[in-house]
């Protein structure tokens, strides 16, 4: 993801700042409720495989998941933007 972008009219970079709406803590935790429930099985074979690929599709979602709220929280910052250029230009 780009760290920072250029504005037309803005004498600067930007500089991006993104963050997530889980404190450290959440994901700490999120993260060892995880270990604990893979680390159970040390049989091996199908039982850790599907462990594996559970903790993956998991974590593949949670991706997904912050992604999208990223995405609605940059367009709802265009849309604030423009909102305010349009008040703005009613002055």
């Amino acid at each position: 993801m780009p760290e920072s972008v250029e504005r037309e009219g803005h004498e600067h970079p930007l500089t991006l700042l993104y963050c997530s709406l889980y404190t450290n803590e959440e994901v700490k935790t999120k993260r060892e409720r995880g270990k604990a429930s893979t680390s159970g099985n040390k049989r091996g074979g199908r039982g850790s495989a599907a462990s594996e690929l559970a903790a993956m599709l998991e974590a593949q979602r949670e991706m997904e998941r912050m992604q999208i709220e990223l995405h609605m929280e940059m367009q709802r910052a265009k849309i604030a933007k423009k909102a305010r250029k349009a008040c703005l230009k009613l002055i």
